[in-house]
């Protein structure tokens, strides 16, 4: 008897340490975000920052995109200029943890390779810096892809298909349901 009490007492007891205190149970997981999985795979690969284009001129603009930052968060974003740090705004992230601006590199930037920066709170409200590389070149050097349009690729006639395809299962359902009846009534 008293060896049963024993073994359940260590029994209570492994459950006791094993169970999360409070402050482990309110802590932010990556698993708050289950419920949508968008959310979660950001969430699980942290916050980026990319800079378009990769090169570009000295007064020029950029597209600045944040994703994986906590939704309806504000981000910091600044850039390397030599050895000065020059903020150039902030970017409200959606609901999505997507977020994205346009900035005009300042024209007092040296030429040469540089980074942008974001600070904010990542998806786990962790004050995070994520930077992006640019490479600042002369004006003269900088070469704009045109902009193409990607190829249609698919069918228009997905819903015809779709139709044709339903109808085709019923007029064979109705046939096999019309012989089995016949052969039911003939015997």
């Amino acid at each position: 008897m008293m060896r049963r009490f024993i073994l359940a007492l260590v029994a209570m007891g492994g459950f006791l340490l094993i169970a999360p205190s409070p402050a482990q149970a309110q802590a932010t997981s990556c698993v708050d975000y289950l419920s949508d999985l968008n959310l979660y795979l950001v969430c699980s690969g942290g916050p980026t920052i990319t800079v378009t284009p990769g090169e570009t001129a000295p007064g020029s603009q950029v597209l600045v995109n944040l994703t994986g930052w906590l939704p309806g968060s504000s981000v910091a974003v600044s850039i390397m200029c030599g050895s000065d740090s020059l903020a150039l705004g902030n970017v409200t992230i959606g609901a999505n943890a997507i977020g994205e601006a346009s900035f005009t590199v300042p024209a007092t930037c040296p030429l040469g390779p540089t980074s942008v920066s974001g600070t904010g709170p990542s998806m786990l409200n962790e004050q995070t810096t994520r930077e992006g590389p640019v490479v600042l070149v002369s004006s003269a050097v900088v070469t704009t892809v045109p902009s193409t349009n990607l190829p249609v690729t698919g069918s228009d006639s997905t819903g015809r298909l779709v139709t044709l395809g339903a109808s085709l299962l019923v007029i064979g359902a109705a046939a096999l349901y019309g012989s089995l009846r016949s052969r039911n009534t003939a015997s």
